[in-house]
């Protein structure tokens, strides 16, 4: 059919089901963008990593949901830099000066379209 519709949750399962691409998003920002299977595959940047670990398992209790330290940002009193940074375990210096590279600039994950602002996106996977 040859059309878009834009959905907006924070349910990976649900957008698993229904899209082929996804663009992650944080503070007003897109973070990640690429094919659906991809990115929750082969996460490149933390959040996105991060909402990928709080999906709850059916049937399985390991304990409670991991959850991000800190707070979400006040969205007119951004930080400077990348703005996950204060919240983020790969955080360098260059990540409070510098937000993370443009999406159309960013390194490539394992396909052109799979993309991540975070200068540290190749070390996203060793995350737990």
């Amino acid at each position: 059919m040859r059309t878009s519709i834009l959905v907006i949750t924070h349910d990976l399962v649900v957008i698993a089901e229904i899209a082929d691409d996804v663009g992650v998003m944080y503070a007003g920002h897109l973070v990640e963008f690429g094919p659906v299977d991809e990115v929750s595959s082969s996460p490149r940047h933390p959040y996105t990593k991060a909402l990928l670990r709080s999906v709850p398992k059916q049937y399985k209790d390991d304990g409670p949901l991991p959850s991000l330290p800190g707070s979400v940002p006040n969205l007119s009193a951004l930080p400077a830099g990348c703005t996950f940074h204060p919240r983020c375990p790969l955080a360098q210096p260059v990540c409070t000066r510098e937000p993370g590279p443009p999406l159309e600039r960013a390194m490539v994950a394992r396909s052109p379209e799979h993309k991540a602002a975070c200068y540290f996106s190749e070390e996203v996977e060793s995350l737990t």
